[in-house]
Parts: structure tokens; C-alpha cells; sequence
């Protein structure tokens, strides 16, 4: 689980492309504590530590991950928002988000009403998409069959 708030932006430092899946490589403050299996939130998705080595941390987003994100669109030297699961055992800063994507949007801009910038969402095919936005389901769960 996680509260939603960015802890720190980590930057990617190498790309490794394996079939469909990518391979980040990411460096920040807080790599030597984490450990192999341990998830952290990265723009949103939650990706499990594979390798670390000195300063660098290396996950690997699956294809259906890289579609549903922008995580397809990071480049070596680019800047992630990075959060490391929530501890159990303090005070909660901010909320536990527990959703799952289920497509991205595009946002465009919209009609400005006086003093209130706003962003009209749209759902266009991936392929189109430069900005991503997450759309998330955060309806409760359904009785498993």
C-alpha cells in the first residue's frame, strides 16, 4: 500500500529492453534501504526491486504495465516520482491508495471558467498519447466467482 505522496523523484539512469518488458534502472536518496522484492511506487505503479548495485536500482515493468502507463516514455536522465511503501507502525501523511489502473488519457486543454484552470481527459489509442494521465478504478471489489 501506498499513501499517494511523492516521496522524493528518483532519475533513471539506464534502459534495458527484454522482449516486451523494460528493465529501469533508477538512482535516489533512499536505495541503500531497499531490499530485493520490496515495492516502490513509481509515477504511480508499483514496481518490485530486482537488482540493486551502489546507488542504482534496477525494476522491471512488464508490457501490459508500459501500455497502461507512462513508464514507456521514460528516457535515461528523466525524473520519476518515487514512493516506498507505507510502514504500518506510524502516522499516515496523506491516504492509502489502494486502486489498479485501467487505461490512460490524454489531457487536453479545456474552456477556462474565470480563475479556475481545468483539463478536459480523454481516452485516445496509446499510440497517440504524449501526456498520460492514470484512470483508475477505485470501485470496491467483486465477489470472486
Amino acid at each position: 500500500m501506498f499513501s499517494g505522496i511523492v516521496e522524493e523523484m528518483a532519475t533513471v539512469v539506464a534502459l534495458r529492453h527484454d522482449g516486451g518488458n523494460v528493465d529501469l534502472t533508477l538512482t535516489c536518496s533512499f536505495t541503500s534501504q531497499l531490499k530485493i522484492d520490496q515495492s516502490v511506487s513509481h509515477n504511480g505503479v508499483c514496481l518490485t526491486v530486482v537488482a540493486i548495485d551502489g546507488d542504482n536500482y534496477t525494476v522491471t515493468a512488464m508490457r501490459e504495465t508500459l501500455d497502461r502507463s507512462n513508464l514507456g516514455l521514460l528516457q535515461v536522465g528523466d525524473k520519476v516520482n518515487v514512493e516506498r511503501s507505507m510502514m504500518m507502525n506510524g502516522r499516515l501523511d496523506g491516504h492509502i491508495v489502494p486502486i489498479s489502473f485501467k487505461a490512460t488519457s490524454t489531457a487536453l486543454p479545456a474552456a477556462r471558467p474565470r480563475r479556475m484552470p481545468t483539463a478536459a481527459p480523454t481516452l485516445p489509442s496509446p499510440t497517440t498519447s504524449t501526456a498520460r494521465w492514470h484512470c483508475a478504478d477505485i470501485s470496491p471489489s467483486t465477489k470472486a466467482a
